[in-house]
């Protein structure tokens, strides 16, 4: 099985970003940043197959093999590229997951991936989630009194947030997908109770 899956980038203002070119120096890029072929990786959400019909759970556990640079794109000098990483899952079948729509690496997060990976066992943060949170995760759906962090790992990053503060707290609505298919998402000081179609 070849999955794609898509990974946005955030920088910070320490990280000067530099234009990835070949696979050798994406390569040496991810070890000077401590991805090494053969090490373990568990997914912080669920990402989606090149074809984005369906999807890999979060807190799945993968090992990292090789890293390239999308060929389809290596073809459009104009285009952004995608950065491509090959992984295998416990039943030893390959996938690829596109870490990046953009070739260009922030140096020190692993190329982009950092808030889509865990390279640490994430047993000692889920360790304390409940077994319902857990299985929703691994269902990817939500049930009420779930965390930003847990929604994420369960759904991914929404398209949009939008929040409001007062003397109550904070309350949040996150939306996924676009108009007419979107969902509604309500947080109240950080804990989901409740969403919409």
């Amino acid at each position: 099985f070849f999955f794609f899956l898509f990974l946005s980038s955030t920088t910070s203002v320490s990280q000067t970003p530099s234009t990835v070119t070949s696979k050798d120096e994406l390569l040496k890029n991810l070890e000077n940043d401590g991805l090494k072929s053969g090490m373990t990786i568990w997914l912080r959400q669920p990402l989606r197959k090149y074809d984005g019909y369906s999807k890999i759970s979060g807190l799945t556990k993968l090992t990292f093999i090789d890293a390239d640079i999308a060929p389809e794109f290596k073809r459009i000098p104009s285009s952004k590229g995608q950065i491509v990483i090959s992984v295998q899952d416990v039943k030893e079948e390959h996938t690829q997951l596109v870490l990046s729509t953009s070739t260009l690496y922030f140096p020190g997060n692993f190329g982009t991936v950092s808030g889509k990976i865990y390279t640490q066992d994430p047993k000692k943060i889920t360790s304390k989630w409940s077994k319902r949170t857990i299985k929703a995760i691994e269902e990817q759906s939500v049930v009420p009194g779930m965390t930003a962090e847990q929604i994420r790992t369960s759904w991914g990053s929404p398209n949009k947030i939008n929040s409001s503060a007062g003397p109550w707290g904070k309350s949040e609505q996150w939306i996924y997908g676009d108009f007419p298919d979107s969902t509604y998402l309500y947080l109240e000081n950080g804990k989901l109770t409740s969403w919409q179609n």
